[in-house]
């Protein structure tokens, strides 16, 4: 299983995008993995997804 970086980007808030680390088998299920509840949904998207270096 590999660990990838999903990025967050703000639709309100340009260059406030936050990130979370989340471990799948390809960046689509690592998109479909990230969490977030609905209320961060309507401010924020998924802007891209990419491997991330194993720091573990």
């Amino acid at each position: 299983m590999k660990r990838y970086l999903v990025w967050w980007e703000s639709i309100a808030f340009p260059d406030m995008g936050l990130t979370e680390y989340v471990d799948a088998e390809s960046p689509e299920e690592a998109k479909a993995k990230a969490e977030a509840p609905e209320e961060f949904k309507a401010v924020y998207y998924i802007d891209y997804v990419k491997e991330a270096k194993d720091e573990r």
